[in-house]
């Protein structure tokens, strides 16, 4: 494989530029920018101030124009012909997204797929010296003709306003959040990945695909499927070939087998089973450890190697549990490995508005605060893309279960149309076969919204067709059950039941629940989702903003306006299209302060305590449902930086939001609810050990002066959800003085505090909190212990930007102390460094 991703020139013309003007791009000389791969063109125009950052102030405005050009890629490279073969092909690793590829002068095609590479051979056009590839790209949307959306414009979802969204966007296969979602702004992208010449003169492995068939009941023995796909290149004769398979777990081999063939022309399989004595199981986050084999393969003829593959896969079961509940209700669950997963995730997006630019470091670190955060699973979002094979490579380090979309969101599909119809199939083909190797991989999954857009807004099914269902109920089954068929597939999110957002069957996105409730007051109150019926949440969400020091890097301003255009464009559509205030604003008047006069600082502030209150209750409720197997928010992470759905910001900040989600998710976990005249308290157990702990419950005043409690016993069960302690509530004790609560005597368990009102409606007052037990771990970590005189709430310490604290903004019971743990902390930092401090009211 020669890589030719140096070294390449960048230029642009109008659309009448077509294809048939290469060669006078090849005479150009001047206007040429610098540039490498993979390369979205808005990096070097950013690098040569042609333009501004678009994900910074009002900027992407001043970019529209990029998507009404043609941008030129060129490259003249020469070959040495020691490392050439006999066969020689140009592979481009995507194209995004109407790419013409130029040889010498020799047009090699037409290319109009984002999420397929194209590859061609080039043995004919290539020479040692001077050769030069031109390669024409734009954005799509010019080839789009009003036909291809006529009457499905309506429901094609995302049409905003501040000129986001694009109805052309359903005919183009790249990714469609580039033309504005109401989170993301629109900067269309245009580009090309990494390119490399393959070059191979005998034999060549294209594929190996390793499959889990059975594992035995005692996990000491699985049988596993193999599949070897080889390719001979000469047309005319057949070959005589060794082929050599080790297994290994670290370097210890413990499988070997060799084979001999007799190669055909062209493609080759080589299918055999195999067993692994002694198993060692990928298993997700939080539920064993994710542990990988190596598999290498060699194709030798006389003793010597003429092609060689490596790669690393897990042996795990996956099942998709919808069996019956009862006559009307159906599970949705996963299986993995025999034992069902409650999927604790949230939904990914691209991490950069120009998802070529996205460096692997956001990736690592983003998998990193996954697994900080207790995830273990990520939801991959049908608006993005099929992620780079880096992100799937991670998650299969970390544990962290994927749920992948097929790249279609919130619209129709013109699936009439057989072109798109064999584009998509030819992006599917590849896609399966990419991927099916990654343990974490768990789920195939058609679309996003498609089906749910279709019953909502074409209330007369007769007279309209589910364009898009083709794809969704017969291509992607096939394709993934040909490619994959250890890997569940399930048609589109949400789906299931008599109506596809329906709670019967299948999994729901809970919007109308709470966040587009009709009911105003809905929107606001975490309350609402105790009467949540779902049987797996795959979306649902609140807003909330990101602390003051990335507001003022996405704004490039020290002074943050609360009222400036810059501001409200880096919000959240939903934010601003309420009465008052807008969401945000109301949600802090009804649950913390009067908006007027309110600071910036306090804006964020309280912003955030909201979406972390509102997340941690609805996320809690989920995993307390006795049938409910799944909770994935939305949204994860972010391609731009704004006041928007995420706890982790763009700049890979943990927002206010990440420690309540933290919390939620513990694998130990006690949730307590009001049901009646009672308290109920809930106990989750995720590990492998009963846990038993002393509880103290009962009654606690703010100012610590009245404790009217009791301490009893409990156990939580292993690998259970179910109640373990109910006490009555006392009329006669006053909600606005103090608070309910059950407090384990096991530290690592976290206090479970019952909500009966808003925090503007208590008493708290201000707490003394101190700092204490101060401890330096190594070279860049701390500990220490706070404590507080009485109730303390959202205790934080304003740590500096990348310090990783194991906790922030909980609460305190009156004389509580809890052990904190910072990592990344300079040398320099001492216990008088540090300051706790809490909201009071009152």
């Amino acid at each position: 494989m020669i890589e030719l991703n140096e070294n390449w020139k960048l230029s642009w013309s109008g659309l009448g530029y077509d294809a048939s003007m290469a060669w006078r791009m090849a005479l150009k000389e001047e206007g040429w920018l610098d540039c490498s791969l993979p390369c979205d063109i808005h990096v070097p125009l950013i690098e040569n101030k042609v333009i501004e950052e678009p994900t910074v102030g009002l900027n992407f405005f001043d970019s529209e124009w990029t998507e009404k050009k043609a941008w030129w890629f060129k490259k003249v490279f020469d070959l040495d012909p020691d490392t050439m073969g006999e066969y020689v092909s140009l592979v481009i690793e995507n194209i995004d997204c109407h790419g013409d590829i130029f040889l010498n002068g020799v047009h090699l095609g037409h290319h109009a797929n984002a999420y397929y590479p194209f590859e061609k051979d080039v043995k004919n056009e290539i020479k040692e010296k001077d050769n030069e590839l031109i390669i024409r790209v734009t954005a799509g949307l010019e080839r789009v003709t009003e036909a291809e959306y006529e009457g499905v414009s309506k429901n094609i979802g995302m049409l905003l306003g501040y000129r986001r969204g694009d109805a052309r966007r359903i005919a183009v296969r790249k990714p469609h959040y580039g033309f504005g979602w109401d989170w993301c702004p629109r900067i269309p992208t245009c580009g090309i990945g990494s390119i490399a010449i393959k070059t191979y003169s005998a034999a060549t492995i294209k594929e190996v695909c390793v499959r889990t068939e059975a594992i035995a009941a005692n996990n000491n023995e699985a049988r596993l499927a193999l599949e070897i796909v080889l390719y001979h290149p000469n047309p005319l004769q057949t070959a005589d070939l060794d082929v050599e398979i080790e297994i290994l777990d670290g370097r210890k081999v413990v499988y070997s087998e060799k084979k001999n063939l007799l190669l055909c022309s062209g493609l080759n399989y080589l299918n055999t089973q195999l067993i692994i004595a002694d198993a060692k199981l990928w298993w997700p986050h939080g539920f064993g450890q994710p542990h990988r084999y190596a598999i290498k393969v060699k194709g030798l003829h006389a003793s010597t190697v003429l092609c060689e593959y490596e790669a690393r896969f897990g042996i795990r079961k996956v099942e998709l549990d919808v069996s019956k509940i009862n006559d009307r209700e159906r599970a949705f669950g996963l299986v993995v490995n025999g034992r069902k997963i409650f999927c604790k995730g949230g939904n990914w997006v691209p991490p950069d508005s120009m998802y070529l630019r996205a460096p692997n470091s956001s990736y690592r670190q983003l998998i990193e605060e996954a697994v900080e955060a207790n995830l273990n699973v990520l939801r991959v979002w049908g608006g993005g893309l099929y992620e780079r094979e880096l992100f799937y490579e991670l998650c299969d380090e970390k544990g962290i279960m994927v749920w992948q979309d097929l790249m279609f969101a919130c619209a129709l599909y013109p699936d009439r149309d057989e072109r798109f119809k064999l584009e998509v199939s030819a992006e599917l083909d590849y896609q399966t076969r990419r991927l099916r190797n990654h343990p974490s991989l768990v789920l195939w999954c058609g679309n996003n919204e498609n089906q749910m857009v279709y019953d909502l807004f074409f209330e007369d099914h007769k007279h309209w067709e589910f364009a898009g269902g083709r794809i969704f109920n017969a291509i992607a089954p096939e394709i993934v059950h040909r490619n994959c068929p250890d890997i569940p597939y399930w048609n589109g999110s949400p789906y299931g039941g008599e109506h596809p957002n329906g709670t019967q069957a299948g999994d729901s996105h809970e919007w109308f629940i709470s966040a587009f409730a009709e009911r105003f007051e809905d929107k606001i109150t975490p309350e609402v989702y105790d009467a949540l019926n779902a049987k797996f949440v795959s979306e649902f969400g609140h807003v909330g903003p990101c602390k003051p020091s990335s507001v003022k890097r996405y704004l490039a301003t020290d002074t943050i306006e609360l009222n400036s255009e810059a501001f409200k464009m880096h919000s959240n559509a939903v934010t601003y299209n309420e009465p008052g205030y807008g969401l945000i604003g109301e949600a802090i008047e009804k649950h913390y302060r009067k908006m007027e006069g309110i600071s910036a600082e306090d804006y964020l502030l309280f912003g955030g305590l909201w979406q972390g209150l509102m997340l941690e209750y609805a996320l809690d409720t989920m995993r307390s449902k006795p049938h409910c197997d799944g909770a994935i928010f939305w949204m994860y992470n972010d391609c731009w930086g704004e006041v928007g759905w995420t706890i982790i910001d763009y700049y890979l900040e943990r927002k206010i939001s990440f420690p309540f989600v933290r919390r939620a998710f513990d694998p130990r976990r006690l949730v307590i609810r009001k049901e009646e005249n009672a308290a109920v308290v809930y106990g989750i157990n995720e590990t492998e050990e009963d846990l038993s702990l002393e509880a103290e419950f009962g009654y606690a005043s703010y100012d610590g002066k009245v404790r009217l409690t009791t301490n009893k016993p409990v156990v939580i069960k292993k690998h259970s959800r179910s109640p373990v302690l109910r006490f009555a509530l006392d009329a006669s004790l006053d909600p606005v003085q103090g608070c309910w609560f059950v407090k384990p005597s096991e530290n690592e368990v976290n206090t479970a505090i019952l909500r009966l009102n808003e925090f503007s409606k208590r008493e708290i007052g201000q707490a003394r909190l101190s700092v204490s037990n101060f401890e330096r771990i190594g070279q860049s970590e701390i500990a220490f212990d706070v404590q507080t005189d009485r109730y303390a709430h959202a205790v934080h310490f304003g740590l500096a930007d990348g310090w990783k604290v194991s906790d922030e903004y909980f609460d305190l019971l009156p004389l509580q102390s809890k052990r904190i743990v910072v990592q990344g902390v300079p040398q320099e930092v001492n216990e008088q460094t540090i300051r706790a401090t809490s909201v009071y009211f009152g």
